[in-house]
């Protein structure tokens, strides 16, 4: 069963990233917080433009989101997940510290769905604060599944908190597509 894949986030890596998933055939809503930019793409690509993240939420099994800071990540996070469905993933692509991605997976971690921390820059190295730790050095949260050896220098950081070997390589598959990768079999 393919599934239904939404993005939150449509800046200029977050539109090329939803492009991607949809000439994947995975694409199926979007929302921005700048909503002309979400009709413009949901016109030309023939799926939904979602009114809120919960909107796209409530629609999707897989939300990848790619946001510009911190405070970012956090909001639209408490914004859709009230109405996550069950089981879902959402994968956050945002080049943010790792301790926002450990508090976006702990609000998150009672609606039954699984989180991906999963930046696409360089940053996923470090952490935007100048004085942090690498990630790579800073204790991972208990069940954190680090796949560095399946993916691509810009997902090295990937992690799946609480999440199983099926899900996570469901995940990446998603994720290779939102980067224009093949498909790894």
């Amino acid at each position: 069963m393919t599934p239904d894949v939404g993005f939150i986030g449509l800046g200029s890596m977050g539109r090329g990233m939803a492009r991607s998933l949809h000439r994947a055939g995975l694409l199926r809503a979007v929302w921005n917080r700048t909503a002309m930019r979400s009709e413009e793409l949901a016109e030309e690509l023939g799926i939904v433009a979602t009114a809120t993240p919960a909107d796209l939420a409530a629609r999707c099994d897989v939300i990848v989101s790619c946001v510009s800071a911190d405070a970012d990540v956090l909001e639209v996070i408490d914004a859709m997940a009230p109405a996550l469905r069950p089981h879902s993933i959402v994968a956050d692509c945002s080049t943010v510290a790792a301790d926002t991605a450990r508090e976006a997976a702990r609000r998150l971690a009672g609606h039954s769905v699984e989180f991906l921390d999963a930046p696409a820059e360089h940053g996923a190295l470090t952490d935007s604060a100048p004085t942090s730790q690498p990630r790579h050095e800073v204790e991972q949260p208990p069940h954190a599944v680090s796949v560095a050896d399946r993916v691509p220098v810009q997902l090295r950081d990937v992690r799946c908190l609480d999440g199983d070997a099926v899900r996570l390589a469901r995940a990446l598959a998603l994720l290779d597509a939102a980067h224009g990768r093949p498909a790894k079999r």
